[in-house]
């Protein structure tokens, strides 16, 4: 699995999206599983982080300019 910031499919399973910060493909994910994985003030049960966080960093990850080595 390899991906933007560690995010990314599992080449045996494509339907399954890997999170960086799972102890194991087990762990609830808020990008896999959605709002059933989250705690009632909004932030993931796997990694603790809030989704918009995530999705900010992920968007900055993409979007960031590319820096060429002289």
């Amino acid at each position: 699995m390899k991906g933007l910031l560690g995010y990314g499919r599992y080449n045996d399973d494509p339907e399954h999206v890997g999170c960086p910060r799972a102890k194991s493909d087990m762990t609830p994910c808020v990008a896999r599983d959605g709002n059933v994985a989250t705690y009632d003030a909004g932030d993931c049960v796997g990694c603790e982080l809030y989704p918009a966080d995530l999705l900010r960093d992920l968007v900055r990850e993409v979007t960031a300019p590319l820096v060429e080595e002289t």
